[in-house]
């Protein structure tokens, strides 16, 4: 295992393949392919960058705790928390276990959200110019709050057993809902993809 405490200091890691990874600092980045055959524990003061060309990926659980967390590569975990102003423009997935953002996400390129046997839950606003894909094809996919509200997303593709909506959804491009059994909704809302023509639902 490798722990690493870096107080206010910043942390860049440009590969590795180890245990279990433990990191305390203020701006942590992966710049390159990390892996562990246990957990990856990441909490910073500042902000976490997963690099366009890196995949960060845990054997057991991983979970980043930040102010900011920008995610431009890839992320695998048995399970996945993200807590922190979240920026995405690429992959989070997790293998078996629940993925969950806690805070506001800025889709910020076309992105993929997954679980291949939980759930994935948006406990904040997903906002952004992009589209977002939400995979939870043996589980619920959740929306806690708006989609799209102040950015519309330029489309949104839902593959879940369940998909919850509790607030309203805007994208200007279309919402797919084709590969989930069954929505569910948590209060009135409004499904809108009005932003495009001819944007279907």
């Amino acid at each position: 295992a490798l722990i690493v405490a870096a107080g206010i200091g910043a942390v860049t890691f440009d590969g590795g393949d180890i245990g279990e990874l433990t990191v305390t600092a203020a701006n942590v980045n992966f710049d390159e392919g990390f892996n562990t055959a246990d957990q990856i524990s990441v909490t910073s003061t500042a902000a976490i960058t997963v690099g366009a060309a890196s995949n960060v990926t845990a054997e057991a659980d991983l979970e980043f705790s930040g102010v900011d967390v920008n995610i431009d590569g890839s992320v695998t975990g048995h399970s996945v928390a993200v807590t922190g102003a979240t920026t995405l423009a690429g992959t989070i997935n997790g293998n078996d276990g629940d993925v969950t953002l806690n805070s506001s996400v800025a889709v910020d390129g076309d992105s993929n959200v997954s679980s291949d046997n939980g759930n994935v839950t948006f406990n904040d606003a997903v906002e952004g110019d992009f589209e977002l894909t939400a995979d939870a094809p043996t589980g619920t996919v959740t929306f806690i709050s708006t989609v799209g509200a102040t950015t519309e997303l330029s489309g949104l593709d839902v593959n879940a057993d369940v998909l919850e909506l509790n607030d309203d959804v805007t994208t200007a491009g279309t919402v797919d809902l084709t590969g989930t059994d069954t929505v569910t909704l948590g209060a009135d809302l409004v499904i809108d993809t009005s932003a495009a023509a001819g944007a279907d639902i």
